[in-house]
């Protein structure tokens, strides 16, 4: 009997546990918002992977995770331009 109870309690604290992880969490969002550095306009933000801008090749950084564009997002080498 005891047994049994610890096992009905396991599963209870298992199927709490799921609920609440599922209660508490958001989906990703596939649009991702990044910043890049235009020479007109300055830091300007740009959606990740969009025809929004171009990294033209270079050794500089084109595109960050932040605003104050100090996280760098990586493989995005390049001179930012807007198109």
């Amino acid at each position: 009997m005891k047994n049994s109870v610890k096992n009905l309690l396991r599963g209870g604290v298992f199927a709490l546990g799921a609920t609440f992880a599922f209660a508490f969490t958001q989906p990703m969002d596939n649009v991702q918002t990044v910043w890049g550095e235009d020479q007109i306009n300055g830091v300007v933000p740009v959606t990740l992977n969009s025809n929004e801008y171009i990294c033209d090749p270079g050794t500089i950084q084109c595109l960050y995770y932040d605003e104050a564009m100090e996280q760098p997002v990586p493989n995005s080498r390049g001179q930012f331009k807007l198109q």
